[in-house]
């Protein structure tokens, strides 16, 4: 070999000794080797749990990312529960803080106002994906869930943390995108009066002296929000792997910077809110629909109702289940009440939260909601079998107003008439007599003529003082003039037509020839929204006469009605017609 070469062999490998010796023992034990590298997104260095629900629709999801890489949030899929139809809709997902907060990151927004307002909510699959966002190694970051349709709490509603069961999120660490579910819906959550809130989400997880627990929101210009984690590539032999990670990267977590524990001392407001309970119609498949009318602008919830109904001979029925907003097994229907076994609620009446399954109480919000009382046994509508609305009389809802307060009892509304035949007055039906009484006897009401003891003696018969006296002319009453005034007509009056002068008018219509009914509404509006008087007329009858206890005031009044036929189904409502009552 030439000895040139040798010599620098030599002295190459003294180089590397040295080298070699000069590393610290501990730098050299922990450096890591491609062996143990880690799956980037394992499920042990990533998490994602369900943390707390907080007062404008907000659901808080906080994320751990306890490996030695980025990961990139690209994707979920949120799985809630629907408690409060037309009220409720998921509107966007922020990072680091609520929409509108300081240092607030958008990632997702619905679109439209109420746009998804039906779960499960595909991050991709449906509104507007804004960006991803990065959660730094080491670190922990709040992702927000923001519902509109309150500004309180969501347990208001009924919502509870296993309503989100199935939620996932998908992450990127630098390779195949990993997903992530959450976890925590397993815990039922319990509703309180007030908010409370712990920044500190689990026990690991201990705040710097560096963070600002007043709410001030002050970034760290070296880690700002959108700041993307890249691991050095070079090491030096005086360096250990990772030189500049903290335990935990206390700049990604402060919490909400206008947050303030809620705290209520005021009474709560227990005065009556206006609610009707009608029942609307009888239909196919044993379904009686239940109209409930929230008149108030707040939400009330449905806690409990007892229904009382007539169990007919011939066909037995059971009352299986109650649903809300469409009858059970429809798009849409949300379970209220469920019997349980099949054929158990055979016996009325029936208690909702005393038998049976209750499935949770129902929002009620403004406006109309439909119950659905749903009978097995029969394909048929209630009234093939017999059953008419006044065999539900003395059933009630009870709703629950806010906390503190007693549940309000709202009897159903049933109809005001309930005589086949709209006649005025109801006369008592007597049992008719069997063939061997008689009621009166002849020879005892033939009236017994007086005797002599039964005369009047002579001191009564003269009556000359009982005459009275002509009266004469100083006692004669002078005549009065009247004064008659004649109403004088507009120049552009027009005859009213439908003139009734009396407060109880008669109401005619054309038969139908498939009729077995007719139902009758008045109302002071063409919307019909609350009839004031509403009337079912089994039979033949065509017409409808107001009692005198209903008896309208004067005014303008409106007016339709339709028909149903043997299946119980209903026709078309009548052209709307008008009439006027103008009594003296």
């Amino acid at each position: 070999m030439n000895p040139i070469w040798a010599a620098n062999i030599t002295r190459l490998w003294l180089l590397v000794v040295m080298t070699l010796l000069a590393v610290p023992f501990s730098a050299r034990a922990e450096s890591p080797t491609p062996s143990a590298t880690p799956l980037l997104c394992a499920p042990d260095v990533l998490t994602a749990s369900l943390a707390d629900f907080e007062t404008f629709g907000l659901v808080r999801v906080q994320v751990f990312n306890t490996g030695s890489a980025a990961a990139t949030l690209n994707n979920f899929e949120v799985s809630w529960v629907q408690r409060a139809h037309g009220v409720l809709a998921l509107a966007r997902l922020s990072a680091f803080s609520p929409v509108g907060m300081p240092g607030s990151v958008t990632v997702w927004e619905s679109g439209a106002e109420g746009e998804d307002a039906a779960p499960p909510t595909p991050g991709r699959g449906e509104g507007l994906w804004m960006q991803n966002y990065t959660v730094l190694p080491n670190s922990q970051v709040s992702l927000y869930l923001d519902f509109d349709g309150t500004a309180g709490d969501l347990r208001s509603f009924g919502v509870q943390f296993n309503d989100f069961a199935g939620t996932w999120l998908e992450f990127s660490c630098g390779g195949p995108a990993e997903r992530v579910i959450l976890t925590g819906t397993e815990v039922t959550a319990t509703p309180t009066a007030t908010l409370s809130r712990t920044p500190i989400p689990t026990g690991t997880f201990t705040p710097t002296p560096t963070q600002i627990p007043t709410g001030t929101f002050t970034p760290t210009p070296t880690l700002p929000p959108t700041f993307t984690f890249t691991p050095g590539v070079t090491l030096t032999p005086t360096e250990s792997p990772f030189p500049t990670i903290p335990p935990f990267a206390t700049q990604t977590y402060t919490p909400p910077a206008t947050w303030t524990p809620e705290t209520s001392t005021s009474t709560p407001d227990c005065s009556p809110a206006a609610l009707t309970v009608q029942i609307q119609q009888f239909e196919p498949f044993g379904l009686v629909p239940l109209w409930v009318y929230n008149e108030g602008g707040a939400v009330v919830w449905l806690a409990d109702f007892e229904i009382h109904w007539w169990q007919p001979d011939i066909n037995p029925l059971t009352l299986a289940r109650v649903s809300a907003f469409a009858a059970p097994g429809n798009p849409g229907s949300q379970a209220v009440w469920d019997s349980g076994s099949p054929n158990e609620d055979a016996l009325p009446p029936t208690f909702g939260q005393g038998e049976g399954a209750w499935q949770g109480n129902l929002p009620v919000a403004s406006g109309h909601t439909t119950l659905y009382l749903d009978f097995d046994g029969t394909s048929a509508s209630l009234p093939a079998l017999g059953i008419t609305e006044t065999d539900f009389a003395g059933s009630w809802l009870a709703f629950d107003l806010s906390g503190g307060c007693p549940l309000q009892i709202v009897e159903l509304d049933i109809p005001i008439f309930d005589t086949p035949t709209p006649i005025p007055s109801v006369t008592p039906h007597m049992p008719s007599p069997s063939p061997s009484w008689t009621p009166f006897p002849t020879i005892t009401s033939t009236p017994r003529p007086p005797t002599a003891t039964f005369s009047p003696t002579p001191t009564f018969t003269p009556m000359l003082t009982a005459t009275p006296r002509p009266p004469t002319a100083t006692f004669s009453p002078t005549p009065t003039p009247t004064l008659t005034f004649t109403p004088t007509s507009p120049p552009d009056a027009v005859p009213l037509r439908n003139r009734f002068t009396t407060r109880t008018p008669t109401l005619t219509w054309s038969p139908v020839t498939y009729a077995t009914a007719y139902e009758v509404q008045v109302d002071t509006e063409t919307s019909f929204a609350v009839p004031l008087i509403y009337q079912i007329i089994v039979g033949d009858t065509l017409t409808l006469t107001i009692p005198p206890e209903y008896a309208l005031a004067n005014g303008l009044y409106y007016w339709r009605v339709r028909a149903r036929d043997v299946a119980g189904r209903w026709g078309g409502w009548s052209r709307v017609d008008s009439f006027v009552v103008d009594a003296p």
